[in-house]
């Protein structure tokens, strides 16, 4: 009973171990699309751009991250 705890736990190691495998296909790069809803100071439409606080800050972060992203209405 001994071994077969000891087999099991390392076929489970194995197992965990060898199903995490990384995407290396970094060269498709794809925009996100954050939406908001009109909720003045936060999220609204300005001149047909969306701007506010909400929509300042997501940017930004996204921005920081390096993220690509289009900023719309819902």
């Amino acid at each position: 009973m001994k071994y077969f705890s000891i087999l099991f736990n390392l076929a489970l190691i194995i197992l965990l171990v060898s199903g995490c495998k990384k995407d290396n296909d970094i060269s498709k790069e794809e925009t996100i699309q954050v939406s908001g809803i009109e909720f003045i100071p936060n999220v609204f439409l300005d001149n047909e751009e969306v701007v506010g606080i909400d929509a300042d800050i997501a940017a930004e972060a996204m921005q920081n991250a390096g993220i690509d992203m289009e900023l719309s209405m819902a």
